[in-house]
C-alpha cells in the first residue's frame, strides 16, 4: 500500500523533530509521489518530494554533490536542505528558487540552454545499473517500465503502432558502443522544469531526481523536441543545428527515437487529447532523422 504524505511527514516529525507546513501540489511535479510546496520551521519556502524507497538516499548523496559543481559553474540548480530518511521511505526538502513557468520562451532562453548544456560536460553524475548507449537501445527495443513503454502506442491506434515499430526498427539497427557519456544529464528538460522571470530570463532549472551520467546533448535534443511539440518549432532550429553539428547521426536518431516513444506514451496513458499532435510530431521528427 502506497504511504501518503501526511503519514512520511508524521514518521520525519516523530523521528528527526522536523516539521513543515503543506501549502499544495505543484502542478510538474512527476518525479516519486510528485512534488509539494511547503514551509520548514524557519519559515523557508521548500519543496517536498518523497519515495517509497529507502536507498533514493544514495542516489540524492551523489545528485547533491553533482548540482553543487553544476552551481559552481554558474548553473542556476536548485539547493537542497536534508534528505530524510524514515522506514520505507526517503523525503527531500529542496529550497524553493526565483522565476515561475509558464512565461513564453524567446530566444535568448533557447541561448541560455545552449550554453549552460555546455556546463554539464565532466560533471559527475549517478550511474545507472546499465551503462548510457545500452540504456538507449534497451529503451527502443524493450521500452522503460512506468514512464518509455511500447504497449500502450501499440494497442492504442494504427498510426501510433506503426511508429512503435518504427522505433524498435532503429533501436535493433543501434548499437550501444556509439554512445558515449560526457556528463551529467538532467533527463527530462522541457521548460516545465525551468523557471524563467518576466522579461525572458532563465531563473532555474529543477527536477534533477532521474538525472544521470550520459551524454549532455541528449538534453538538448528533449528541449528541442518539447519546442516543436508546443508550436515553438522555430526556436528550435538552433538546438537541432547544435546537434546537427556535434551528434553521431546514429546517435541522433536514437534520442529522437526514444523521445518520440516517451512522449507518445506519456499522452496516451495521461493526457488523451494531445496523443495525436505527440504523433504527429513523432512521425515528423522521424521523418527528419530517422
Amino acid at each position: 500500500m502506497t504511504t501518503t504524505l501526511d503519514e512520511v511527514l508524521g514518521r520525519v516529525q516523530a523521528e528527526h523533530g522536523l516539521t513543515f507546513n503543506v501549502k499544495g501540489r505543484a502542478v510538474h511535479g512527476q518525479s516519486g509521489e510528485g512534488a509539494w510546496f511547503a514551509t520548514d520551521d524557519d519559515g523557508r519556502d521548500v519543496v517536498l518530494k518523497w519515495f517509497d524507497d529507502e536507498g533514493v538516499a544514495l542516489r540524492y548523496e551523489v545528485l547533491v554533490r553533482s548540482l553543487a559543481v553544476l552551481r559552481e559553474r554558474g548553473y542556476p540548480v536548485p539547493e537542497y536542505g536534508p534528505i530524510v530518511v524514515v522506514p520505507g521511505v526517503t523525503l527531500s526538502v529542496q529550497y524553493v528558487m526565483d522565476g515561475i513557468t509558464g512565461h513564453a520562451l524567446g530566444p535568448k532562453v533557447v541561448r541560455d540552454v545552449l550554453a549552460l548544456n555546455e556546463l554539464q560536460v565532466d560533471v559527475p553524475a549517478p550511474v545507472n545499473p546499465m551503462s548510457w548507449g545500452t540504456f538507449v537501445v534497451h529503451s527502443l527495443v524493450e521500452g522503460e517500465v512506468g514512464w518509455a513503454m511500447h504497449e500502450p502506442l501499440r494497442t492504442h491506434s494504427l498510426r501510433a503502432r506503426h511508429l512503435v515499430q518504427r522505433i524498435e526498427g532503429i533501436g535493433h539497427q543501434t548499437e550501444s558502443h556509439r554512445f558515449h557519456p560526457t556528463g551529467i544529464v538532467h533527463i527530462d528538460l522541457h521548460t516545465g522544469n525551468m523557471l524563467l522571470t518576466g522579461d525572458d530570463e532563465l531563473a532555474g532549472i529543477v527536477d534533477w531526481e532521474g538525472a544521470c551520467y550520459g551524454d549532455h546533448r541528449f538534453d538538448l535534443v528533449t528541449f528541442a523536441h518539447h519546442l516543436v511539440a508546443t508550436g515553438n518549432g522555430a526556436l528550435s532550429v538552433p538546438v537541432w543545428e547544435v546537434l546537427e553539428a556535434t551528434v553521431d547521426p546514429h546517435v541522433l536518431r536514437a534520442y529522437v527515437a526514444h523521445m518520440v516513444l516517451r512522449l507518445v506514451d506519456w499522452q496516451i496513458r495521461h493526457d488523451p487529447p494531445d496523443v495525436e499532435n505527440q504523433i504527429d510530431v513523432g512521425e515528423l521528427l522521424l521523418g527528419r532523422y530517422g
